[in-house]
């Protein structure tokens, strides 16, 4: 099976692949007529070991369309029983691109002819027809030798790759959606309930005293009981028409639809529990199975798939800490977590960047004009080894008000700066990564002096790295955020002001402060297609920030109409959900080749 580091291996091999092509042109080692279809002589035996080690296909075209060269895997690949001519191809059309008649390579090489022209390189994703069924593939397009003299046509077969990625969002032993996919699909559903008037409760339940029941029944008949308690979970979230994921290995999370009390959310769990009373098999004179459950309803509890989850969290913590079986509903927005929960969090998230479980994850910025992913806001998550992927609302509040924050702080702002330096040297596309910075790290006093010694170090360029702080912290800290954004401009970073529209203050400070970016906040955007009052007042935020030269981004667009409702009111740089969620690296680098 291809692994994701395997991926990156085949795209080096094949562009180096490329080079050798061009550089071999170049000297003079390679003719035309010397790469004749799949004859080569002794002397470019290197570009046949070259081709064959890689597991796609490859063919070299010429501009009057005739094949100079093609590897052997090309054959098995487009289904091919003897060389490949440009009519055996034509034939066969059995590529398929979205909303299109399945057609061939030729005709697509002649459609994309400009585009490649003016990149090195032109990505393309699709489907190869073959044996009855469809094979996903990238088709990777170049133009070799001087001056541009063969297109170099790669074909990836993605079938493992996406089966790697769909793996990702389901635990393996139970094979339900995680949590990944919890807070995609809850978001998508969030949207469309809230269009409709409707709410919803976020149900999570928890197996108590999971570690010492581990340690009873052994690993074997514990896996058996998860197992179980998965199946009467999605027993009962099928008769509720709800989504059931489970967040770590004792934590399954329900998504139950037209919840609107306390009292109705309770009367589920309490239909949970009945139903749970089949699994007394593992209880016995000295262990009992008892859950505890956090519920958070929508609206109430908050406006947003991090909240909701956050809620729900908190809630479960709450029931956790008052003793076995108990259930806690948030049903005001405004839950408070035990004081013990916050220590022993604050003691994993230390010990969790030591034994480093903290990771950055990329939610691309996409330039309203081009339609092309110009930066990345890093954004940190933490893997704990117990508690699976813990939301960032849920450890990060915790964080600033134990000063851990600024640690953490430290980790993203250096990776973040590694990675911009990665892009680098592989010559990745030019791409801007944005940070975050609490109020926590500007009130520490050397979180610019870090800055400047990790650009140094790492020899980054200071423009292709931009920090964000929210309106809410620069009005609280008014003098101290001027001096410390004063002190990163001289920098050569750019700046960005976060969540605008939600503070209380002047637009004075828009003047005052060296920034570069306003981010109007999600709350205006997500409404906009419902109230046209906030599309008035995100059309406002855009000509505000264009009359003092400011770069708009808009945060949170989750549909298309709400993506081209902002292209007419002139907004630069949009973020959302409609384009991607936060993703890991490997998976963020795929999605800026093929767009």
């Amino acid at each position: 099976m291809v692994m994701a580091s395997d991926m990156i291996v085949i795209e080096i091999a094949f562009a180096l692949l490329i080079s050798y092509f061009f550089l071999s042109y170049l000297y003079g080692k390679i003719r035309p007529k010397d790469i004749k279809l799949d004859v080569v002589s002794p002397p470019h035996e290197e570009i046949r070991k070259s081709s064959e080690a890689y597991k796609g296909g490859v063919m070299v075209i010429s501009h009057s369309d005739e094949i100079l060269y093609y590897s052997k895997s090309t054959l098995d690949l487009l289904g091919l029983d003897s060389e490949p001519t440009k009519k055996s191809l034509q034939d066969r059309s059995i590529i398929k691109l979205s909303n299109r008649e399945p057609t061939d390579i030729f005709t697509i090489l002649e459609e994309y002819k400009k585009e490649i022209k003016k990149s090195k390189e032109y990505v393309l994703r699709g489907k190869i027809s073959r044996d009855g069924k469809d094979i996903p593939i990238k088709i990777l397009m170049g133009l070799i030798g001087k001056p541009k003299s063969f297109y170099i046509v790669s074909f990836t077969d993605l079938s493992d790759e996406l089966e790697i990625s769909a793996s990702r969002e389901k635990d393996q032993l139970t094979n339900l959606p995680n949590q990944n996919r919890a807070i995609h699909e809850i978001g998508i559903e969030m949207s469309k309930m809230h269009s409709e008037g409707r709410h919803f409760a976020l149900i999570l339940t928890s197996l108590d005293n999971f570690t010492d029941i581990r340690a009873m029944l052994g690993y074997q008949k514990t896996d058996r009981l998860i197992s179980d308690i998965s199946e009467y979970l999605l027993d009962i979230s099928k008769k509720m028409d709800s989504s059931l994921y489970q967040i770590a290995r004792n934590n399954f999370l329900l998504m139950v639809p037209d919840i609107k009390t306390s009292k109705e959310a309770e009367g589920v769990v309490k239909n949970m529990e009945e139903i749970f009373r089949g699994l007394q098999e593992y209880s016995n004179s000295q262990m009992h199975l008892t859950f505890s459950t956090g519920v958070s309803l929508y609206p109430q509890s908050g406006s947003s798939v991090d909240h909701m989850i956050d809620s729900a969290y908190k809630a479960l913590s709450e029931a956790e800490s008052k003793g076995r079986g108990y259930i806690v509903i948030d049903d005001n927005g405004d839950f408070s977590k035990g004081k013990h929960y916050e220590a022993e969090l604050y003691n994993e998230m230390y010990e969790g960047l030591k034994r480093k479980e903290f990771e950055l994850y990329y939610q691309p910025f996409v330039d309203m004009k081009s339609d092309k992913i110009v930066g990345a806001e890093a954004l940190i998550r933490w893997n704990h080894p117990q508690r699976g992927l813990v939301p960032p609302g849920l450890f990060i509040p915790i964080a600033e008000k134990s000063g851990i924050i600024v640690d953490i702080g430290k980790f993203v702002i250096e990776e973040a700066i590694k990675q911009q330096k990665r892009w680098e040297i592989f010559k990745f596309d030019k791409l801007q990564i944005s940070i975050n910075l609490t109020l926590r790290e500007i009130e520490s006093g050397d979180v610019v002096s870090y800055i400047e010694e990790m650009l140094n170090h790492h020899q980054v360029s200071p423009a292709s790295i931009k920090f964000e702080i929210t309106e809410n912290v620069a009005m609280t800290k008014a003098d101290l955020a001027k001096k410390e954004f004063d002190a990163l401009k001289n920098l050569g970073v750019e700046l960005a002001l976060d969540d605008f529209g939600t503070g209380y203050s002047s637009f004075g400070y828009l003047k005052d402060f060296s920034l570069d970016t306003i981010k109007i906040d999600q709350s205006f955007v997500m409404n906009m297609k419902r109230d046209i009052e906030h599309q008035k007042i995100v059309r406002a935020m855009i000509g505000i920030g264009h009359t003092f030269d400011l770069q708009v981004t808009a945060e949170g667009i989750e549909d298309k109409e709400t993506y081209e409702m902002l292209q007419k009111f002139g907004c630069d740089i949009a973020q959302g959900y409609y384009f991607s969620k936060p993703i890991p690296v490997f998976e963020f680098q795929n999605l800026v080749r093929s767009r």
